[in-house]
């Protein structure tokens, strides 16, 4: 289950957590040192360069949420790139930031193994053999961090099927309810495999 929120953080509250999910999203990918960019409002911001280089970008609205967001990245002693101009002065790239930068948008880490499914509610009836199959695995190969998305819905009404309603609720089966393009390509630069059901 996801439970970071997405997009600009415009109180102290949302900043600390953004922070908080893309720091720990640097460690899990092995980024040491590892570097924040605050950037400020909706704006376009180049977040695949920034996270080729290993740098977090978190995005942030207001006085309250930039201070907590620092406040953070001080508690533990992470620098912070001021600016877009300071990325060109970081060295090679690691050439993943695409990958990066969708996947802590999702709420997905580096080193899962993650299969999205395109509108998975079709068939009911594939959809729970899938669960069962993704429960299995999980089961029979733990040691292999694994987590499946369920995209691109056709129906997002109150009386949904008895196996998607356990895919809501099963902690590593991400529903992305949203359709929107921007959405589905994070989706896809994010996955391991992309399924059409």
């Amino acid at each position: 289950m996801n439970l970071a929120p997405r997009g600009v953080a415009s109180d102290a509250a949302s900043a600390a957590f953004a922070m908080t999910a893309a720091l720990r999203m640097l460690e899990a990918a092995g980024v040491d040192p590892p570097a924040v960019w605050i950037a400020h409002g909706r704006g376009r911001f180049d977040a695949t360069a920034a996270w080729d280089h290993g740098i977090a970008l978190v995005r942030v609205d207001g006085m309250a949420a930039d201070d907590a967001a620092r406040a953070v990245a001080d508690a533990v002693s992470v620098r912070v790139v001021r600016s877009a101009s300071d990325l060109g002065r970081l060295g090679p790239s690691r050439g993943d930031g695409a990958r990066l930068g969708a996947r802590h948008e999702l709420g997905l880490w580096p080193d899962e193994r993650v299969v999205v499914v395109l509108k998975p509610d079709r068939d009911v009836e594939a959809l729970a053999g899938r669960l069962a199959a993704f429960d299995e695995r999980l089961a029979t190969e733990p040691e292999v961090p694994r987590r499946l998305v369920l995209a691109d819905l056709l129906e997002h009404g109150p009386r949904l099927s008895e196996p998607m309603v356990a895919a809501i609720l099963h902690p590593l089966v991400l529903v992305e309810l949203r359709r929107d393009p921007p959405t589905l390509d994070l989706l896809r630069f994010a996955a391991d495999e992309v399924v059409e059901a």
